[in-house]
Order: C-alpha cells, then structure tokens, then sequence
C-alpha cells in the first residue's frame, strides 16, 4: 500500500490575496499600451504613464456608459487622467477598480494616465532585487502592480514599453529595444522597444539591471538571449545550447514558429 495519511494541519496556509476578484465591465476594451516606467532602484520606488488606446465593444451607441474600469493596485497612486489635453475626474474603489468619468473614449485618442508606485513587493508586480536591478511577475494577476490596465486575461493587446534606467543597467523587454537614447539628466538612458503581438497583461515583462549575456541562434537562424547577474555568467553556455535544442524541437512538433523576433531568457 502506498496510501500516506497526511495531518495537513502541520502545513501553513495558502497565501491567498485578500483583496476581492473584481471583473471589469466589457463596454471599452484596450486596443493598445503605451508603457513609459523609470525605476529608482534603491529608493524602490518607480514612477510611470501609461497611455491606453481603447474601442466600444458592447451596447447600442444611444447607450454608451459615462465611465471606463480598469484595474489598478492599492500600492499605485494617480497622479492625473488626461484626454486629449483636457483633464478627467477618477477616483479608485477599496477593491481595485479604477474608475474614469467622461465619454467617447474610444473616439477621442489616448487616455494618458501619469502615477507613482513602489517596488517593494515580494516577486510580484514589478519588484526590487537588489540595489541595482528590478524585474516583474505579473502572472496571474500583478500587472495591475505595476501600471493601471485591463488585468485579465481576455483582454488582449498590443504593448510599446519605454524604460528610464541608469546608462550603466540594461533595460529588457518581451521585444528587442529599437532604440537608447541619453534622458535630460546625462547618468540615465531611455530604451524603447517594439510594439509586441496581441497579448494579455500578465505576459509583459520588464527587467533593469546588471546583465551578462550569451547569444546563439536555432537551426532557422532565430536569435536566442540567455541573461544572468555577472557572478553568474560562467552558467550562461548551459541554459543557451537547451533553450536553441529545445526551441528547435518545438518549432518541429507544432509545425509553427516561434512568434518573436528573438527568444529572450532572463
């Protein structure tokens, strides 16, 4: 017999967040982000905009709601809602449900939203590390952590991700960066990167830091990305030649390509 009972009581908990599943209303759903984020590492704090392109989805035109939902985390605090140079009223509910008043937001362009919020959160939202690198965990449900969105995972978009860092830390991203620019102050870089597919929010990833990286590519000619902290380039080779036979052997089975532009691993 391998039957074990098992007193489960000797076992802590799950950690279960205590704040409430809150689902969005499906009258305006995004179309596209643009994500604008400038961490200060040691102060684990990082302030952000994010600019959210939306369409009309659901309801006849006569009965368009005067509002828009979106998921935003306790820790964030807005700063302002603007549209189309003219400010809008928000207030944000005891759950996590942004609220912004006003109309047509699919009709008249972008609805820029400017905040401040922290990184100390524990491998979740976009979180410290240490002293000079900060990264996200966004799934399942964190990317609300990290920028006001629709956090769930129907509500696919498209992504442009801009970083402020440090001129001496990298910036990474789903996409590769097509540009790194010198920011008004001369110690600090701004690195933008390609707008990626239609993807839910808990895909998006943004890291800041000190990395060391090996590059190879698969047999297609795909180029592959494996980082580490610098104490730890010596391991780079391994995780590199699994990720290039393992990407080779998948793209084999499904009969599809991989679908970015390169293959990333931090």
């Amino acid at each position: 017999k391998f039957l074990v009972e098992m007193d489960f009581n000797l076992f802590n908990a799950p950690a279960f967040s205590k704040i409430p599943a809150v689902r969005l209303s499906k009258n305006y759903v995004p179309v596209h982000y643009d994500i604008f984020i400038h961490p200060d590492i040691p102060k684990k704090t990082f302030s952000g905009k994010v600019e959210i392109l939306v369409k009309y989805l659901n309801g006849p035109e006569s009965e368009r709601p005067h509002q828009m939902e979106l998921h935003c985390d306790p820790t964030i605090i807005i700063l302002s809602v603007v549209q189309k140079n003219h400010s809008l009223k928000f207030h944000v509910e005891t759950d996590g449900k942004f609220i912004i008043l006003g109309e047509d937001f699919d009709v008249n362009g972008p609805i820029a939203i400017s905040y401040v919020g922290s990184l100390n959160h524990k491998w979740k939202g976009l979180y410290y590390v240490d002293e000079n690198s900060c990264c996200t965990q966004f799934e399942p449900n964190d990317a609300r952590k990290c920028f006001p969105c629709y956090d769930e995972p129907w509500a696919k978009a498209t992504f442009s991700i801009s970083i402020r860092h440090l001129s001496t830390l990298k910036a990474l991203s789903n996409m590769p960066a097509i540009s790194v620019s010198q920011s008004s102050n001369p110690n600090e870089s701004i690195t933008c990167f390609q707008k990626t597919p239609p993807m839910c929010t808990y895909l998006v990833a943004i890291a800041v830091g000190q990395f060391s990286c090996l590059t190879g590519n698969t047999a297609r000619g795909l180029p592959v990305d494996v980082y580490a902290s610098p104490e730890n380039s010596q391991y780079l080779q391994f995780p590199l030649e699994e990720a290039i036979k393992t990407l080779n052997y998948l793209e084999e089975y499904f009969d599809m390509p991989f679908d970015l532009p390169r293959l990333q691993i931090l």
